[in-house]
Order: structure tokens, then sequence, then C-alpha cells
């Protein structure tokens, strides 16, 4: 597995209050299509609009483009970096 962090940001405040309420079933759906089931907390910076961070727990079959490639919504930007990758052995 590895672990990523994901930043989520809103190119505009529209964007925030189309989609910000719902924005966590959006990333559970979204991203578990490609099979992430392990979600770490949501939080978010204190900014109008929010920029809100999660970690995932990525199988390896998973590639950082496929993360990359997945879209929550217009107006919404993220962003993917890996934490630590690391063996279940």
């Amino acid at each position: 597995m590895t672990q990523v962090r994901l930043a989520i940001g809103y190119n505009a405040p529209a964007a925030y209050e189309k989609y910000g309420k719902d924005i966590w079933d959006l990333v559970e759906t979204k991203f578990g299509e490609l099979g992430i089931e392990e979600f770490g907390p949501f939080r978010s910076a204190q900014s109008y609009p929010p920029v809100q961070f999660v970690g995932l727990e990525v199988p390896y079959n998973v590639s950082i483009y496929d993360l990359r490639s997945v879209k929550l919504g217009e107006g919404i930007w993220t962003d993917v970096s890996v934490v630590d990758e690391y063996s279940e052995d």
C-alpha cells in the first residue's frame, strides 16, 4: 500500500457552495472506484473557500496518474502527493 495525501480545493466560492457539503461522499465514491477503501481523517484549512486534506491508503496497482485523473466536479482541483510506501509483510 502507498499512503498519499489528497488536497482538494475550489476555484471559486460558487464551486464550494455547490460541492462543499457533499465533498466527502464524492471523494469516497470517486476514489473508491479505484479500489481505495481506507480514508484518513478529513481536515480543512481556515480559508474560504477552504482547502481540504485527506489521507488515502492506495493499493500498489493504482498509479499516481490514476489518482490525479479523478475529477470530483467542475471548479474543484485536486493534488496528490506520496507520503509513504510500505509493505504489509
